[in-house]
């Protein structure tokens, strides 16, 4: 059977040791991109980095475009934040583009990851998982 196209799954941003507030609506803060790519989400009660050291491309969408990824969307996931996207054709476009560069180098090593906020989904592909930084947001006086 053919894996649909597009699968989102969850992406476990805690495995690294630290506690995400899932309850809570998330905001893209800014998306920088120099040596690394950072990516700064913010929350009623946190705020999040998260750094890849080394990425194959990125995306900033707004999330109201993307409605093949909202119609192929499980209940179990409908509201999650930090996703991985099996069968992506996002990497398969990259892959298309490269003539196929990845297919010899271990392709099956690059995920694509996403990051879906209530405005905005970043979309990355990488080789390497990222490093992810949770601080408790400090609330003004």
């Amino acid at each position: 059977m053919m894996q649909a196209i597009n699968k989102i799954v969850l992406w476990d941003i805690e495995s690294q040791g630290q506690s995400y507030d899932k309850g809570s609506d998330v905001y893209l803060d800014k998306v920088l991109y120099n040596k690394y790519l950072e990516i700064f989400i913010k929350s009623e009660y946190q705020n999040i980095k998260i750094i890849f050291k080394k990425i194959v491309a990125y995306r900033v969408l707004d999330e109201s475009y993307l409605l093949e990824y909202w119609n192929n969307l499980s209940k179990e996931v409908r509201n999650i934040t930090f996703c991985k996207v099996e069968n992506s054709s996002f990497l398969k476009d990259i892959e298309f583009l490269s003539n196929d560069f990845f297919v010899d180098g271990g392709s099956e090593m690059i995920e694509h990851f996403a990051i879906f906020t209530s405005n905005d989904c970043v979309e990355i592909i990488s080789d390497i998982s990222p490093l992810i930084i949770i601080e408790d947001a400090i609330s003004a006086p």
